[in-house]
């Protein structure tokens, strides 16, 4: 594969894209510290379908302080689990993302040994 006039071999090319397409710990904190109500460290780590349970249990939290409060509760108790826990298994969340998106790109450019 040719990029800038250089010709890459599969190994390197694997290389250059995992490190462009890996994801970041400290990002995911970040996320987590600033969107952590609305999934955004989870849409970052492509775990969208538990980032839209953790955005719909926040708005529906927002939606009801004043009217109901045991609903307030228990969708801010959901929010808040999820919160420690990815407190916790951010890193192991990460390794999980970067480790299948290596495979995927070592399945996709590796050539096939006939």
């Amino acid at each position: 594969m040719q990029k800038l006039g250089r010709d890459y071999t599969p190994e390197e090319l694997i290389e250059l894209l995992y490190n462009d397409r890996k994801k970041k710990v400290w990002i995911a904190y970040a996320l987590l510290i600033t969107f952590g109500s609305l999934g955004g460290h989870r849409s970052y780590l492509q775990f969208v379908p538990i980032a839209v349970i953790i955005c719909i249990a926040s708005l529906t939290a927002f939606a009801t302080f004043a009217s109901y409060p045991r609903i307030y509760y228990i969708s801010q108790s959901i929010v808040i689990m999820f919160m420690v826990f990815d407190c916790a298994f951010i890193p192991a969340m990460v390794r999980q993302h970067n480790k299948i998106l290596r495979l995927g790109l070592e399945s996709q450019y590796k050539p096939t040994e006939s």
